[in-house]
């Protein structure tokens, strides 16, 4: 039998998230830890998020940082290619048992 699954939203520092609850686990997928890397600062340190306005969708998974292609996934025939790739790759994804009613 699946389980139903549930948005659960979340207050952050720098703004407001919706995940997904499933069970008893919560799933915040794709939250940003730091600003995208443009082309022009490519090998400057990592800056800190800005917060956001409104609600940021955090119920599916974003792209993955560029890749080549591997030796493996030659051989196997299929690889990394198959996800979307993007240089916007400062991104987290955090699970967490659903937070208990009260705690000792």
């Amino acid at each position: 039998m699946e389980q139903k699954q549930n948005s659960v939203i979340l207050s952050l520092k720098d703004g407001v998230v919706r995940g997904l609850q499933r069970g008893a686990v919560q799933a915040f997928l794709g939250l940003p830890y730091g600003e995208p890397t443009r082309p022009d600062h490519r090998s400057s340190n990592l800056q800190p998020v800005s917060p956001w306005q409104g609600e940021l969708d955090a119920t599916r998974t974003v792209a993955v940082g560029p890749h080549r292609r591997s030796r493996l996934a030659s051989i196997m025939g299929h690889g990394i290619e198959a996800l979307a790739q993007s240089e916007d790759a400062f991104v987290l994804n955090v699970w967490s048992p659903v937070p208990a009613a009260s705690l000792p």
